[in-house]
């Protein structure tokens, strides 16, 4: 919201056989495509931390402004070298 000034923010969460998909939509300002690109820390974060567990992250700047985040990710990740996971 402070980035964007938006007003209204919505999610939506879909459970797939093997994935899960999260939007997270805003009626702000939108993204500049440089800023899509590039990334504040906060969105590098976020892209390193989808691709760790093999999953995407896209930001979609929405015509007429607002933007759509759209995160998605196995449901279940192996977890390599700890001995843990499947």
């Amino acid at each position: 919201m402070k980035h964007a000034r938006a007003d209204s923010a919505w999610l939506r969460l879909q459970l797939r056989a093997d994935r899960f998909v999260l939007e997270i939509e805003d009626n702000g300002r939108g993204i500049a495509p440089a800023d899509r690109e590039k990334g504040r820390n906060g969105l590098k974060n976020l892209r390193k931390r989808m691709e760790d567990v093999g999953g995407t992250c896209d930001i979609v700047a929405r015509e007429g402004g607002g933007t759509t985040v759209r995160l998605s990710a196995p449901l279940a990740a192996t977890v390599q070298g700890n001995g843990s996971g499947p």
